[in-house]
C-alpha cells in the first residue's frame, strides 16, 4: 500500500460523533485561511467551491481514492523517472489578454519529476525560460541566453493585481512554468510528503459520477491556490480540476482534461480546456482562455 499524507487526519481533535473540532482537516484549514486573507474579494469568496474534506472520510475505506489513482496512472514506474519531456502547445485568448501573444505557440518542455524546476524553450523565436522553486526564481532569455528578465518571488509580484491586470514577460513565464510542471507530474506529486489529500463528494456531470480528491499543497510547491479539487472518472483518470488562481485575482475556473496516453506504464492526460465556472459550478464554454496540448512525451 503506498504511504501517503492524508486530510483523513488521525491526530485531529474530534467530536464525540466523529466529526474533526475546530482544528479542522489541513484541507479545511488552507480553505479557511484563503477566504479569510481574501475577504475582500466577496464575488471570489462567494464562488469557491467548498474546499472541505467532509463527506466521505472513513479511515477504514482502504484503498484511499489517492491509492487507487496513483496505481491506475503508473504511480510505481514514475517513481523510477527522474525527468519529463514534451511538447507542449499553448493556444486561447488568456496570453493576448495579459499583453504577450507571443506566448501562445509550442514549447519543447523539460521538468523534473521530484522537484519543481522547468526549462521551456519556444520553438519560435526561441526564447526560453527557467522556473526554479527551489530558488524561488524564473528566468526568461532571448535564443542566445541573454536574461530578458529575472524575478525573485515571482508571486509576490502579482500583490493588488485584478484579473484584468497586464503581465509582465517574467511574469506570464512565470504562469507558463509552474501550472505546466503540474501537468506533467499530477497526479503522482500528490503522495509527496507535505502534500495532503482526502476524498470529498463526487460530482455529477453529462450523466457521469467523478471522484473528488481534495488536495493541499505546501509552500514550497506553487500553484494556482494551496488548496485545489481534483475530479476522477472510473478509470481513476482526472476529468476535471477546480481552481482559482491566485496570480488572476482568484478568478473561479473549471478546467476539463481529456485524452489520456499510456507511455511507458505512466498514463497522463494530453488535453486541457480552461474554462470560467458559473456560481453553479457549471463551466461557462462560450469561451476558452486557455488550451494546453501536450505530445511526444518521453520519460528518462
Amino acid at each position: 500500500m503506498l504511504r501517503h499524507s492524508s486530510c483523513r487526519a488521525s491526530d485531529a481533535r474530534r467530536h464525540p460523533d466523529g466529526w474533526p473540532s475546530d482544528v479542522g482537516t489541513p484541507c479545511e484549514r488552507a480553505a479557511d485561511s484563503s477566504v479569510a486573507a481574501n475577504a475582500s474579494r466577496s464575488l471570489a469568496a462567494a464562488m469557491m467551491p467548498d474546499l472541505s474534506c467532509r463527506g466521505r472520510w472513513d479511515e477504514e475505506l482502504m484503498p484511499s481514492l489517492l491509492e487507487l489513482v496513483l496505481e491506475a496512472n503508473g504511480a510505481a514506474r514514475f517513481a523510477s523517472v527522474s525527468h519529463v519531456t514534451a511538447v507542449v502547445d499553448y493556444g486561447g485568448t488568456f496570453w493576448d489578454l495579459k499583453g504577450h501573444p507571443s506566448f501562445a505557440g509550442s514549447a519543447i518542455v523539460e521538468a523534473s519529476a521530484h522537484r519543481q524546476w522547468i526549462r521551456q524553450t519556444d520553438v519560435v523565436g526561441g526564447r526560453q525560460m527557467i522556473f526554479d522553486r527551489s530558488l524561488d526564481r524564473i528566468t526568461v532569455m532571448d535564443r542566445n541566453g541573454e536574461v530578458i528578465e529575472e524575478l525573485h518571488s515571482p508571486r509576490r509580484t502579482f500583490g493588488g493585481y485584478t484579473r484584468h491586470s497586464p503581465w509582465s514577460e517574467g511574469q506570464v513565464a512565470y504562469f507558463r512554468c509552474y501550472t505546466t510542471w503540474h501537468y506533467l507530474v499530477e497526479p503522482f506529486v500528490f503522495a509527496v510528503p507535505g502534500i495532503t489529500s482526502g476524498e470529498i463528494d463526487e460530482h455529477a456531470e453529462h450523466g457521469e459520477h467523478w471522484r473528488g480528491l481534495c488536495v493541499t499543497f505546501p509552500d514550497g510547491v506553487d500553484s494556482h491556490n494551496q488548496t485545489q479539487l481534483y475530479y476522477f472518472d472510473d478509470a481513476y483518470h482526472l476529468r476535471r480540476t477546480d481552481l482559482q488562481p491566485e496570480v488572476n485575482d482568484y478568478s473561479p475556473t473549471a478546467q476539463y482534461v481529456h485524452d489520456h496516453v499510456e507511455i511507458d506504464g505512466i498514463t497522463l492526460p494530453t488535453k486541457r480546456r480552461v474554462h470560467m465556472r458559473r456560481l453553479d459550478r457549471s463551466p461557462d464554454t462560450s469561451r476558452t482562455p486557455i488550451t494546453v496540448e501536450l505530445s511526444g512525451i518521453q520519460f528518462s
